[in-house]
């Protein structure tokens, strides 16, 4: 068995325990496959890396929408869902629901944001979809203590380098190296 996941992730088999508990509650089924690949070198998740960047939301944050487009300017991204980077449109504001991201008119899109086929999405999971992307921006809803959704882990399930923002205590759980904390 390779240590490379325990290196990955410097954590515990306790810990993951306790962080997929928090995250999915007790009732959480367990895809033992997923869980294999932590732990097991030659179950690593394959990336292509064959593009730079995804970004994949529909809930509107505009530190998540500024994040966006600043890496937009670096090189192209990819998005799923509404998010696409847009901080010149206000969010859609429905009663009772959380602000939705207004996307980009079709011909009003910057060129380097590239929108990831419905099709496409329809059909894929989030770590399955990343497996393509060199990098995945993760920035949760909120900062907040004790808040870390399964986001980052998606990534890394993925083979992708997570771009992440949320509460520090995120370093007591994952090794600081292994990702890009925005």
């Amino acid at each position: 068995m390779s240590n490379y996941y325990l290196w990955l992730f410097c954590i515990s088999s306790d810990a993951v325990m306790r962080w997929w508990i928090m995250v999915k509650g007790n009732q959480a089924e367990i895809n033992q496959e997923a869980v294999d690949c932590f732990f097991d070198h030659s179950k690593k998740p394959k990336n292509t890396g064959a593009n730079f960047l995804l970004y994949t939301n529909s809930h509107y944050i505009d530190y998540r929408e500024e994040a966006a487009l600043a890496l937009s300017k670096i090189k192209p991204i990819h998005v799923m869902g509404k998010c696409q980077g847009n901080t010149s449109a206000p969010p859609i504001v429905h009663r009772l629901q959380s602000p939705q991201c207004q996307p980009y008119e079709e011909k009003k899109r910057p060129p380097s944001v590239i929108v990831v086929s419905k099709e496409r999405e329809e059909r894929s999971n989030n770590y399955i979809a990343e497996r393509e992307f060199r990098f995945v921006l993760m920035m949760e809803n909120a900062n907040s203590p004790g808040y870390i959704s399964e986001k980052i882990l998606d990534a890394f399930m993925a083979g992708s380098i997570p771009i992440y923002y949320g509460t520090t205590e995120v370093f007591d759980i994952f090794n600081k190296k292994a990702f890009i904390y925005y």
